[in-house]
């Protein structure tokens, strides 16, 4: 016997079958399998859940929009532009926004991206570990945090501003002239 293709009107939509006629011995009858094809779009089967189709992702928006909105009022893309190459701001405005919102180690900053909306809206950033220890190093080694420093402070500064930063870097490197010996103040168990 052989397989024929029927249309089904189901709630005034139309999908396509393969009906496969068969005996069954036990009912000493005739029978029918029939095999889901798609949607008939023209004639032909369109299928509405595929395999296929790319999963739909869920990203995290909402605790980005205060970040945002601070980086916009102080014009902190622009700043950066003006102390780095162009394809290290997006990276390091990611940095800070993970230290911020869920701070991660450097291998795990690609995958906390990737949830986010700003993958969306910046696709393909160097997030590896590797990049961003060349970016931040790079960073130390120059001038480039001062640069930012003075940008900032005379773009937000009145008169009678001052700004401190009191930012504490604990490591367990010998190899980040940066970083010296000095006051634990976060209290981490570091060797001597």
């Amino acid at each position: 016997m052989k397989s024929f293709t029927r249309v089904k009107v189901i709630n005034g939509q139309e999908y396509l079958y393969e009906i496969t006629p068969y005996y069954d011995k036990e009912k000493k009858q005739i029978r029918q399998k029939s095999k889901y094809l798609g949607k008939n779009l023209n004639g032909f089967p369109v299928k509405v859940r595929s395999k296929d189709q790319v999963p739909k992702k869920v990203l995290s928006h909402g605790e980005f929009v205060p970040l945002r909105k601070i980086s916009e009022d102080l014009n902190l893309e622009q700043i950066l532009l003006e102390t780095l190459p162009a394809n290290e701001v997006w990276p390091v405005l990611s940095l800070a926004m993970n230290y911020v919102i869920r701070p991660r180690a450097l291998n795990h900053i690609q995958s906390w991206y990737e949830g986010t909306i700003l993958a969306e809206e910046h696709p393909d950033l160097p997030l590896s570990s590797q990049s961003l220890s060349r970016i931040l190093s790079r960073i130390g080694e120059g001038m480039a945090n001062l640069d930012f420093s003075r940008a900032l402070i005379k773009r937000t500064a009145t008169s009678r501003t001052l700004i401190y930063d009191i930012t504490s870097l604990s490591s367990y490197s010998q190899n980040v002239n940066l970083l010296e010996y000095g006051y634990n103040r976060d209290g981490l168990d570091l060797p001597r």
